[in-house]
């Protein structure tokens, strides 16, 4: 074994393909051992059979084995002789960081990897052997990973009421339908609510969650300060001992009894989609949770989201966030703006939108000209990243609520780009959501931009004295 955590040599040759799988497996599976994780006991009430030390949930080793044997991998296919990571040195670490980068892979994703080698430069002894991110890839424009909702994922945003539809799901799977349950009531994660124990983790004002937790973090969660949705809480917990009150004591999962934690999990999905709540159709069991964040925040702030506007005072915006972020199961507030949307999100939206705005008002009258001497009837519509806030530059997308056919809507982005000297790309869109610019019925753009706002545009003084 000692010859495996030797320096790679060029006079070495290299394991067969098939050997060299087996071996760093070995070494990888070996390193995790060592360093210790916990896992979860299954749903059938069995403890754990290897229970380690460290608090490392089942989804972190799996991660971190994924991305070792992964690294493993891309060393390999690139002619490193590594066969154990703890040979792994710098100029090892910055050409995976580089490769990664070259794949495409998102924030997130760079971010996850980054982690697992942070853990990993620790766990064998070589501190400072990953640097950050930014001296792997320097001169590089790197991806921004924004923690940032900017899409409303609750069911109420798909137009979907969540009681009907739960009771729906319980008439036909009680079990499945509990668990819905409690992620609309409690925001629990799935995890979460397939492990909670409803005769045991209940107190006289809310309920107990630890097992299934992110890093087995135990928390509180009250019941709600609205009385309507405290009340339906009382009523699904009251349910969730009704069907657990039958089971033997170690049993008293809300989950499937009889499977592991990773095949309820599985089984719940596979129930989910049957039914016909997928993310085909904007909508997941998640998107309970994110329900429950954003009525919890309402009832506290006494206002709207800011994802839906917001218009809470600052001191009464931080309560009710830090408050959210404690029910959610998160240990830093700005963690729920990923439910909720965040104020100075939507300020820095507001001022691209008034940039945007500004910017496209001197062309206004040519585009205006343009699509009126091709008889296009309807408004004009500021749509697209340009008219979310999203982005500065790019084409401008418009939205035509006339008729707009492919011919003509070629022709017409042609000629604007030709006159105004900045790409458009129309499309004809019946109910455009996004910003008016103008009513093409009228001879003249009927508004100006002021202040980053659209105007009526005043008479002239002409227009006075007649």
């Amino acid at each position: 074994m000692d010859d495996f955590t030797l320096e790679p040599s060029e006079q070495r040759e290299p394991l067969p393909q098939r050997h060299f799988r087996a071996v760093y497996t070995q070494h990888v599976q070996g390193l995790l051992k060592q360093q210790g994780y916990r896992r979860l006991d299954d749903m059938r009430g069995q403890p754990a059979k290897h229970p380690r030390s460290e608090h490392v949930s089942e989804i972190t080793y799996s991660l971190r084995r994924g991305v070792l044997l992964d690294l493993m991998r891309d060393l390999r296919a690139a002619g490193y002789l590594i066969e154990n990571p703890r040979q792994l040195q710098q100029k090892h670490i910055t050409f995976l960081v580089r490769l990664w980068y070259s794949k495409g892979l998102g924030a997130s994703t760079l971010a996850n990897r980054m982690s697992v080698l942070h853990w990993l430069e620790l766990s064998i002894g070589k501190p400072n052997m990953v640097q950050s991110i930014e001296l792997h890839l320097p001169h590089v424009p790197l991806p921004k990973r924004s923690l940032v909702t900017t899409v409303d994922k609750s069911w109420r945003a798909r137009g979907v009421d969540a009681g009907e539809r739960i009771a729906q799901v319980c008439r036909e799977d009680p079990v499945t339908g509990m668990l819905l349950r409690m992620q609309r009531d409690f925001g629990l994660r799935t995890r979460e609510a397939m492990r909670f124990k409803p005769l045991e983790r209940t107190e006289r004002d809310g309920i107990w969650v630890w097992e299934g937790t992110k890093g087995g973090r135990e928390r509180f969660v009250r019941f709600s300060r609205d009385p309507v949705v405290a009340e339906r809480q009382r009523q699904t917990l009251q349910a969730a001992k009704d069907v657990v009150r039958k089971l033997p004591r170690q049993y008293a999962y809300l989950g499937y009894q009889g499977r592991t934690l990773e095949a309820a999990v599985r089984h719940f999905h596979r129930r989910l989609e049957k039914m016909g709540i997928t993310r085909r159709e904007g909508l997941t069991a998640h998107g309970l949770r994110h329900e429950r964040a954003q009525t919890e925040y309402e009832a506290l702030a006494k206002a709207p989201t800011p994802l839906r506007g917001g218009g809470a005072d600052r001191a009464r915006h931080r309560w009710a966030l830090g408050h959210v972020s404690q029910m959610m199961g998160h240990a830093r507030p700005s963690i729920p703006a990923a439910y909720i949307g965040s104020e100075s999100h939507n300020a820095k939206k507001r001022r691209v939108i008034v940039r945007n705005l500004e910017a496209i008002a001197p062309h206004l009258p040519a585009v205006h000209s343009l699509c009126r001497s091709r008889s296009l009837g309807g408004s004009l519509w500021l749509v697209g990243a340009r008219g979310d806030g999203l982005a500065e530059h790019g084409p401008w997308e418009i939205a035509v609520t006339g008729p707009l056919s492919t011919e003509l809507r070629v022709t017409l982005e042609l000629e604007l780009e030709r006159a105004v000297g900045h790409r458009f790309n129309l499309a004809s869109v019946p109910e455009p959501a996004g910003l008016k610019l103008t009513e093409l019925s009228e001879e003249a753009p009927d508004a100006v931009v002021q202040a980053g706002r659209l105007w009526p545009r005043l008479p002239t003084n002409e227009a006075r004295q007649r």
